[in-house]
């Protein structure tokens, strides 16, 4: 962790200097022999601060009732990952943004599982205390299963009594770029043209006492 810490100090000082972050990454990679997993942690966690001063702004505090004049749009394999990764006891970090992101990297290998059931209900559970007037979550069309989960996810909406729909699209990516409502998503290229934030996987964590690791 202590390596961690220190390629990360230096990756920021880099990116504060105007190096791109994807080659301040491959130095400071190379220079403290990080592992594959290492990399993927400071990809996540460190954010340059132009994108992170704009989401930071653009964050919303979590509370009851916060969204109800709100649509909210939630990135569905995202939140899901992130929200397993919690209820399984790995470890979870906080980015410069103060979004927090699992590392995991399964994104793309997503199976159903029991886990998805248990994250699901605690994601909606969140988003009833939130009260948005509508909730939308969009699955990437071209993982495997992902109208069956849809479909699970629309059951379940109706179950909690929530207003809205659970989709597929070919480029979620794309899609939440350009809807007008509140955006659930640790994806910094999401996040970074957003309007509104929240981040309902950090509620969770905090909901139940979870560490957040900070570098």
């Amino acid at each position: 962790m202590e390596k961690l810490i220190q390629a990360a100090t230096d990756m920021r000082y880099l990116i504060f200097r105007g190096y791109p972050k994807d080659s301040a990454l491959k130095f400071v990679g190379r220079y403290y022999l990080l592992s594959k997993k290492e990399m993927n942690v400071l990809q996540r966690v460190v954010i340059s601060p132009d994108i992170t001063e704009r989401i930071m702004y653009c964050k919303i505090s979590p509370g009851e009732g916060v969204l109800q004049n709100y649509e909210l749009f939630i990135d569905g394999y995202n939140v899901l990952i992130t929200v397993e990764a919690i209820l399984s006891g790995k470890k979870i970090y906080r980015g410069d943004d103060g979004i927090i992101r699992d590392v995991e990297g399964i994104f793309g290998k997503y199976h159903i599982s029991n886990m998805t059931l248990q994250s699901m209900e605690e994601i909606l559970r969140s988003i009833k205390v939130l009260g948005p007037s509508r909730c939308v979550f969009l699955f990437e069309s071209q993982i495997s299963k992902s109208g069956e989960l849809a479909g699970m996810v629309r059951g379940k909406l109706k179950e909690w009594g929530l207003t809205g729909d659970a989709i597929t699209e070919k480029s979620v990516d794309y899609a939440l770029k350009h809807v007008r409502g509140v955006i659930a998503s640790s994806d910094t290229i999401i996040l970074k043209e957003a309007g509104k934030i929240i981040d309902i996987p950090a509620m969770i964590a905090e909901d139940r006492g979870v560490e957040i690791i900070e570098i």
